[in-house]
C-alpha cells in the first residue's frame, strides 16, 4: 500500500434490532474542518454490503473512534466477521457510553470519539462506498487532550501500514511553517 500510515477509524453502529456493532476501517480521513466532515470508505464483502454500511444506511448515525496503542488488540479482534445476533462490542469486552447527540453509543476506552450523522453515501471504484459523516459532537479524554490539545506522550494513535502491519508513533517533530 502506498498511502501509509493510514489512520484507523473504529466505528460503532447500531443494527436495526438495537445491537451495537463495532469494526475498524483504515480507508478513512478528515474531509473538512468547518463544518467538520469525515470520509469512510467501506468495501464490500464479496457481493454483499458489510454490516457497518447496512447499519449506517438504516440508522443514519455512527461514531468514529481513534485506535490507539492501548486498544489496538481489541480493535483487531473486531475486524472479524460477526454473527447476525452478536455484538462485537460485547464479545470483546468494550464499555459503551451514551453519545451526546446521536442514538449510537461510543466506546469509553477510546481517547477520542466523533459522533456522526450520515451526510451522503457515494459508490466509488469497484465495490466500495464512500460514507460522508457530519461530525455533530466530539469526545476527548482529558489525559490525552489536556485543554483540547493532543499530548502525544499520552495520545498514541496507530496507523495501518499494509496487510496485518501497524505502525506506532515514533519521534514527533515540530516543524513550523515559514512566514
Amino acid at each position: 500500500m502506498l498511502v501509509v500510515p493510514r489512520p484507523v477509524a473504529w466505528v460503532t453502529t447500531s443494527r436495526p434490532n438495537g445491537l451495537v456493532n463495532v469494526a475498524p476501517f483504515a480507508c478513512y480521513t478528515m474531509l473538512s474542518f468547518s463544518p467538520m466532515f469525515v470520509g469512510l470508505s467501506i468495501g464490500r464483502a464479496g457481493a454483499h454490503k458489510k454490516d457497518t454500511l447496512k447499519n449506517i444506511e438504516h440508522v443514519r448515525e455512527f461514531v468514529v473512534h481513534s485506535v490507539t496503542e492501548d486498544v489496538l488488540v481489541k480493535a483487531v479482534e473486531t475486524a472479524r466477521p460477526g454473527l447476525p445476533d452478536e455484538s462485537k462490542a460485547a464479545t470483546t469486552g468494550l464499555r459503551l457510553a451514551a453519545s451526546a447527540r446521536i442514538s449510537v453509543p461510543r466506546i469509553e476506552q477510546c481517547a477520542s470519539a466523533m459522533e456522526c450523522r450520515l451526510e451522503a453515501i457515494h459508490p466509488i471504484g469497484t465495490g466500495h462506498e464512500l460514507v460522508i459523516g457530519r461530525v455533530v459532537a466530539v469526545h476527548l479524554d482529558d489525559r490525552c487532550f489536556p485543554n483540547g490539545t493532543p499530548d502525544f506522550s499520552q495520545f498514541r494513535p496507530v496507523g495501518r501500514l499494509h496487510d496485518e502491519l501497524f505502525g506506532c508513533l515514533g519521534e514527533v517533530l515540530d516543524m513550523p511553517r515559514p512566514n
